[in-house]
């Protein structure tokens, strides 16, 4: 069983209308929970993917890290039952990454 245990929303602005942060929004909440889909040991990182067609000038990196058990907020190398996944959106007008953020529990 597993559980997210909270989502953080960042972007930056650079000029950028409502369709392209909206658009932004929605890939990000789009590969979020394509990777809370697998199962725990099957949540990965991914390298930098770029959108089709109308969605050509997006482009996603997907960042999965082990947490520690004793204190969430610090990344560890070794496998833990926490994991904290950060996908990254990217657009010309973006002044930095549109990026949500959630960490994943697995409840033994």
């Amino acid at each position: 069983m597993y559980a997210a245990i909270a989502i953080f929303i960042n972007a930056g602005f650079k000029s950028v209308n409502v369709d392209v942060f909206t658009t932004g929004q929605t890939l990000a909440e789009y590969k979020l929970e394509q990777a809370m889909s697998h199962d725990f040991s099957g949540i990965s990182s991914e390298v930098q993917t770029n959108f089709t067609g109308y969605f050509s000038l997006y482009n996603s990196v997907v960042d999965v890290a082990y947490l520690s058990s004793i204190s969430p907020e610090t990344v560890q190398i070794n496998a833990s039952n926490y994991k904290r996944i950060i996908v990254m959106i990217r657009h010309p007008k973006l002044s930095s990454p549109f990026s949500l953020e959630a960490i994943r529990v697995n409840y033994q």
